[in-house]
């Protein structure tokens, strides 16, 4: 939906531009043709800030549930530059009290955990009908294809292998 608004904002600025330069445009040409300028009506200006598009997006939430600091403090970094709220949880059962209590947007989750594994927490959370809903991302150094395979039959909505490019993770979070 972020991405959405943005690109919806973008679009509406940039034709806004090409508005103005249209007129100004028509504008030099009734002022070398003035025969025409009986024709033209001004357009009246759209102050962009009038615009719905405008308005502020919420900020969507990112609960990481990773159990390896160096890992979530670059998750972290990486994603609240790009603007996202992120909490984290070290365990699976962390996640699940967290979620109970609070909502997230979307959950990046690795496999090997302390206590619950991740595929058992993703069990958890999409046989729970408050949560299903949520995307869940498998982040985790499994890589194996019977690993890839469990995991999205555990249901997660993704599954990116360790080491991950920051971007890419960036991607299939706006997707």
């Amino acid at each position: 939906k972020l991405a959405a608004a943005l690109a919806a904002r973008t679009i509406v600025l940039i034709n806004l531009f090409l508005l103005r330069y249209d007129i100004e445009l028509l504008g030099q040409l009734n002022r070398q043709n003035p025969t025409h300028s009986a024709d033209f009506k001004p357009i009246q200006a759209i102050n962009p800030s009038d615009l719905s598009v405008n308005e502020p997006v919420p900020q969507s939430h990112i609960l990481v549930v990773e159990d390896e600091s160096d890992i979530q403090q670059l998750i972290s970094y990486n994603l609240v530059k790009a603007g996202y709220r992120v909490s984290f949880a070290d365990t699976g059962e962390e996640a699940l009290a967290f979620l109970e209590q609070q909502s997230c947007n979307c959950i990046l989750l690795d496999l090997m955990l302390p206590g619950a594994g991740g595929l058992e927490i993703c069990r958890s959370i999409k046989d729970k009908p408050h949560l299903s809903a949520i995307p869940i991302i498998m982040l985790t150094a499994k890589g194996e294809e019977h690993d890839i395979i469990l995991g999205l039959e555990a249901g997660a909505d993704d599954y990116i292998t360790k080491p991950f490019s920051p971007k890419i993770l960036l991607a299939r979070i706006h997707s």
